[in-house]
Formats: C-alpha cells, structure tokens, sequence
C-alpha cells in the first residue's frame, strides 16, 4: 500500500537523522575532552537522601503496599538498613524525607489540577499521627526509595537542578509501575544521576578512598 510504503521511508528517514545528531553529538563530545567523573567521593560532602519509607509502602497493610510488593520482598528494607548504618560509619549525611499533613490537608490546594495531592486528599492519606504516616522502624523516623518512578525520580531531577552530583541507589528503590520504573532507571534516570549499587556506592564513601573533589 503506498500510503504505508510512505510512513515506512519517512520513519527511516527520521531514524537516520536521528542517529547522525547521536553520532554528531558524540563526536563534538570527543573532541572537547570532558573531564572524567569522579569514582571517589568524600563522605563529609556527600549525602544521602532517603524518600518515604513510611507505612503506606512498608507495611503489607498500606494501600500502596501492592504496587512495591516484590521489591519488598525481594530484601529492599534490608539492603536499605545496613545501607544507612554503614552510610552513618562512614559520615554520610543521611537526610529522611518523609510525607504528613494536617488532619484538614490545609497545606494542599485540592483545586490544583495536578493529580499527586487531590488523590491523597480523597485516601485521607498520610495524615501526621496516624499510622498511614508512620515511618519505617529499622529507619528510625524513615523515609526513602519510594517509588522509582513518583517521588524519588522527582528529588534526583531535583537535585541536579540545584547543582548537586546525584546517584540513584537502584538495591534501595521500588517503583509503583511497572515496566515503566525498570525503564527510567535504565534510560532517563543517566540524564540527571548516576545509577549505582548499594555497594559501588559505599565503595565511592569509603574512609580508605581518597575522594576526587
């Protein structure tokens, strides 16, 4: 069909031209000598922020319980564990960010369009002294990992924005959809962070290393 025969060669036109800008691009990159990324870092300038490790996520009973089910329990809680307690040996600051609100919601504008607050307000979701706001145990007043795709994917675009050096812990995160987290991890999340272990990511902490910057 000639209709079908055109989208066909206008795609393949497309494909082409995109991959001479890659090709292109690659080659600028090359030849301007980039410096290399640091493989060592210093624990005292370093930090490592955990997001929402609270009983919606952790706890088999919250509502989000499901959408994380098999990274919870594929060991997700206890590589995060020993991940903070060794992160604290070694004097990275670990910073919890943790989600609670007024039994009104009176921080949130349930008129905003964006759908993120209006669906917690109607789930009466994450109210401060209620236990759908209660942190995760092992982490002390808890927080981070959940999920790939919403709140984590959000404070690395965040903090590259504001400059920082960010590196998503993959052994530490759950997604909320799937395939769509497995795919921003191995796709997108390279544009703002470095995806690492658990373990590359103490061996870049590590006291024995000398850090880079």
């Amino acid at each position: 069909m000639p209709y079908v025969s055109k989208i066909r060669s206008t795609s393949s036109a497309v494909v082409m031209v995109l991959l001479a800008t890659l090709l292109c691009i690659a080659t600028i990159a090359q030849a301007q000598k980039l410096p290399p990324l640091e493989t060592h870092l210093n624990p005292s300038e370093t930090a490592l922020i955990l997001v929402d490790f609270q009983y919606p996520f952790t706890n088999p009973a919250g509502d989000s319980y499901g959408a994380v089910k098999n990274e919870i329990e594929g060991g997700m809680l206890d590589r995060t564990v020993k991940l903070v307690k060794k992160a604290r040996e070694l004097g990275v600051w670990v910073i919890h960010v943790t989600e609670g609100y007024t039994s009104d919601y009176r921080e949130l504008d349930p008129t905003n369009p964006g759908g993120f607050h209006r669906f917690g307000i109607l789930g009466q979701a994450f109210k401060t002294g209620t236990p759908k706001a209660a942190s995760y145990p092992p982490l002390d007043i808890a927080v981070a990992g959940f999920t790939t795709d919403v709140c984590d994917y959000a404070t690395v675009t965040n903090g590259y924005d504001l400059g920082y050096h960010v590196y998503a812990l993959k052994d530490s995160m759950a997604g909320y959809t799937q395939p769509l987290s497995e795919m921003m991890l191995n796709s997108v999340y390279s544009l703002w962070s470095k995806v690492l272990s658990n373990d590359d990511f103490i061996a870049m902490v590590s006291a024995d290393k000398k850090a880079s910057r």
